[in-house]
């Protein structure tokens, strides 16, 4: 037998033992239903717990990725315009030392334009 199936035989046993007295029953049907309640306080606030949880997890890996992206988009431009304007440079014919020193670009950066 499962637990469940055993502690339905107990409740079944315990009932039907208190049958034959109404205040006994009385207070076993009260108590059976103070615990059917907790129970399903209980389970109802593990529930409503899960759920706040899960939407708070949600709304802070949204607002990191947010970040996280933000901050590579701002790289990847700082990135691109460097070399927008190291081609721009070379194309005027300006020494790559000057470049270098213009844009913070390596030697081997600017080979790569």
């Amino acid at each position: 037998l499962t637990e469940q199936d055993k502690l339905l035989a107990e409740i079944d046993e315990a009932y039907h033992k208190f049958h034959a007295d109404p205040d006994l029953r009385s207070i076993y049907e009260g108590r059976l239903k103070w615990q059917m309640d907790q129970a399903t306080a209980l389970a109802v606030a593990k529930d409503e717990g899960l759920a706040e949880g899960k939407a708070e997890g949600l709304a802070e890996g949204k607002a990191e990725g947010k970040a996280e992206g933000k901050a590579e988009g701002k790289a990847e431009g700082k990135a691109e315009g460097k070399a927008e304007a190291a081609r721009n440079l070379r194309q005027l014919g300006v020494s790559l030392d000057i470049i270098v020193k213009a844009t913070g670009l390596s030697p081997e950066e600017l080979a790569k334009i």
